[in-house]
């Protein structure tokens, strides 16, 4: 049986890190994007079976990122979590399926990987 592919994007290199080796302890694949740009365009090749995002990048910041994964019919169905140091909640956080403020305890971040993923069988 394939492990489920999560998608990291986020252009903290640290963050990138611990998030790969949490998910990969967990048994998840794991694939990783530096800017929302990189991480749009792997998610319509790769089609993750779920995306953990930040919110503040150069270039394609998070939001857009979402914006764009949300309104393209190849990645509207993936399930989103953000994990950034935003703690300002905007209306478009109903596009995201559930939102963290860094730092997020690796516990509770996982837990919420794996109801998404059940939740989406």
């Amino acid at each position: 049986m394939a492990r489920p592919l999560v998608l990291v994007i986020d252009d903290y290199s640290d963050a990138r890190e611990v998030y790969e080796i949490a998910l990969g302890l967990e048994g998840f694949a794991v694939e990783s994007a530096r800017d929302g740009e990189e991480g749009f365009k792997k998610a319509v090749e790769l089609r993750p079976a779920l995306i953990i995002t930040d919110l503040s990048m150069p270039g394609m910041d998070g939001w857009q990122t979402v914006r764009n994964l949300r309104t393209d019919d190849r990645t509207r169905h993936i399930p989103i979590i953000v994990c950034s140091g935003w703690e300002e909640r905007p209306l478009h956080d109903a596009w995201v399926d559930a939102m963290f403020t860094k730092p997020c305890p690796l516990e509770v971040l996982l837990h919420e990987v794996h109801r998404l993923l059940r939740r989406a069988a």
